[in-house]
């Protein structure tokens, strides 16, 4: 019987009562985020070439321009994951997904929890986004975050 408990994922067991939500639900909410960070980013370089004619990238270097928007984008994303999931749990496309935080024992987290998910999740970002890609490999479908911080996402309950 411990060999059929020394499995793969056993050290952090996964309640049935609580599955994680499905990888497309989860894409479809990192889509809605990412478009809005486009958005965003969009903005910030139409003002920065508005204020900065000289650097117009048809005349400028375009490199240099590149590398910065690069530097730029991972920032945004970075604050905007801290700032939305730490302080108020969800983010704009978790929410349109209808998906939540939550604890392997289905509990809500609390704000010390989300700020280390997060945290883990750079690290899942920054490895070259092998900690995302190992929920196709995972049995219960749960990334490296997800597993460091014994948190996942799961379907909100519907609102009554």
């Amino acid at each position: 019987q411990e060999s059929a408990d020394r499995r793969a994922g056993a050290d952090f067991p996964l309640p049935s009562a609580s599955p994680s939500a499905s990888i497309v639900r989860r894409a479809l909410a990192a889509l809605v985020d990412g478009v809005i960070l486009a958005t965003a980013l969009a903005a910030f370089v139409a003002i920065f070439l508005r204020l900065n004619p000289s650097l117009y990238p048809v005349r400028g270097p375009l490199p240099m321009l590149a590398g910065a928007l690069g530097v730029v984008a991972v920032l945004l994303w970075a604050a905007y994951e801290f700032l939305f999931v730490v302080y108020t749990g969800s983010t704009p496309g978790l929410r349109a997904a209808r998906l939540r935080l939550a604890g392997f024992d289905g509990s809500p987290l609390n704000r010390r929890l989300r700020r280390w998910r997060v945290l883990a999740s750079f690290l899942s970002a920054f490895s070259a986004g092998l900690g995302y890609l190992w929920c196709v490999l995972d049995q219960d479908g749960l990334c490296w975050h997800d597993r460091i911080t014994r948190t996942h996402v799961q379907s909100a309950a519907p609102a009554e």
